[in-house]
This record gives structure tokens, C-alpha cells and sequence, in this order.
């Protein structure tokens, strides 16, 4: 038997208690502005597995993504079109919106945007700040009809339901 040790590449092995930075900005700010989500939710689609960085209460997708390059239009034009496969998939499976947030270190232009939703037509909102995540949810809950509170509740009793 030999000692040799298994390297992973950095850019295909993610340890299972890794969270992104901009993953964990997120979850701090949902869950200091009390919106219920389910981080990391796993969808079956046929035979497939899609895991979705969150699974907002008001059954809205949203993935991250985000780069640090000064050069931000190559990562985030690829990160774009692995997520509009994905989205694809996902809405035509449910009947979920799904969102998008993705942030640059610089600001993210007015071309550049328009060429990010066409790259994803099943997208249903693109956001490029938290700060427009957090307007966003707070103009869906004020149309909503329901309460935070009573959401929680249902959900509570689906669970133990369905145990």
C-alpha cells in the first residue's frame, strides 16, 4: 500500500462546511431581517440533483455568485450561462421564480447588464447588490396578503405533518 496522499484541485473539490463570502452575507442578512430560507435546497428534476444556494419563503430561488476580478464580464458571463441551464431546468420543473444575484468589485454597467439577461432569459430578476435583494423582498412582502408569521406557522405544520 503506498502513502501517497489525494490532492483535490481548488477549483473542483469545495469542503462541505465551506461557505462563500458573499453566500454568508446573504444568509446574515436574511436571517437579521427575519426571511425565512432553506440554504442549500435540493431539488430533483428526472435524475438530476440541482442544489440551489437559497430557497427564499416565498418560493423564490436565488443564486450568488460573485468575483473579485477587475475584469468581471468573462467569470460572470460564464457563471451566467451555467445558471441559466440550471434555471432552465428548474422552472420548467416547478413554478418557482428564480433570481439571480451577481456582484463585481466594480460596478457592473448598463451594457453589461443587458447582455447578462439575455444570456439568461429564464431568469426572472437579476440583481447586482444585496442592497437590491433586500429592496426587492421588502416590495413583495408589503404586496403580499400574508403574514411572515403565519407562513412560518403553515410551514411548521407541513413538517411535522409530514413526518
Amino acid at each position: 500500500m503506498s502513502n501517497k496522499k489525494v490532492f483535490y484541485k481548488s477549483n473542483t473539490f469545495t469542503p462541505i462546511n465551506f461557505i462563500y463570502p458573499q453566500e454568508l452575507k446573504v444568509k446574515q442578512l436574511l436571517a437579521s431581517e427575519f426571511i425565512p430560507f432553506e440554504y442549500q435546497k435540493v431539488f430533483r428534476v428526472g435524475k438530476r440533483r440541482f442544489i440551489v444556494d437559497f430557497f427564499l419563503y416565498s418560493h423564490i430561488i436565488l443564486e450568488c455568485s460573485s468575483t473579485s476580478m477587475k475584469k468581471y464580464q468573462v467569470p460572470l458571463r460564464k457563471k451566467a450561462i451555467y445558471i441559466q441551464a440550471k434555471a432552465n431546468k428548474l422552472s420548467s420543473a416547478f413554478n418557482h421564480p428564480v433570481w439571480v444575484l451577481l456582484e463585481a468589485t466594480h460596478p457592473i454597467g448598463e451594457r453589461f447588464y443587458q447582455t447578462l439577461i439575455e444570456l439568461m432569459p429564464s431568469v426572472d430578476q437579476i440583481l447586482t447588490s444585496c442592497n437590491e435583494l433586500l429592496e426587492l423582498l421588502f416590495q413583495r412582502k408589503n404586496r403580499s396578503s400574508y403574514s411572515l408569521h403565519n407562513f412560518q406557522f403553515n410551514s411548521h405544520l407541513k413538517q411535522e405533518g409530514s413526518e
